[in-house]
């Protein structure tokens, strides 16, 4: 399917692709849907480096905090995190709001969990 596209083709693809598993993960809350998610997003096409060498970074922001969500989800923490941290300076950088936010949440929620308190609200209210 994607050998004969450009990388605007295959980033449409993968895009298409880790939605539905996206989709699939929320309503099944099954694990396999996550692991397919991390799977797409990074280990078998780098879509997140395809979609800034693009330029495209509200969605390489998107696909990054999927992406930390779900590697959460299979036990991936710390890369979880680091993914929520460079979707934020995306967001930042790009004015992404909703990129930030939605970064802001995962860290803030992480924090949280942590005890980490005072962190973890100022994550919260951005």
């Amino acid at each position: 399917l994607m050998e004969n596209q450009d990388d605007a083709g295959c980033a449409t693809i993968l895009h298409m692709f880790a939605e539905a598993h996206r989709l699939g993960s929320m309503a099944t809350l099954n694990r396999d849907h996550s692991l397919s998610i991390v799977s797409l997003c990074l280990d078998r096409f780098r879509r997140v480096e395809l979609l800034g060498k693009m330029q495209r970074f509200r969605d390489q922001g998107e696909v990054m905090c999927t992406c930390a969500e779900n590697l959460l989800v299979i036990g991936r923490r710390k890369e979880g995190e680091e993914y929520f941290h460079q979707a934020r300076k995306i967001g930042q950088a790009h004015g992404f709001i909703s990129v930030e936010c939605t970064s802001c949440l995962g860290l803030g929620k992480m924090a949280m969990l942590d005890g980490r308190t005072d962190e973890g609200v100022e994550l919260l209210r951005n």
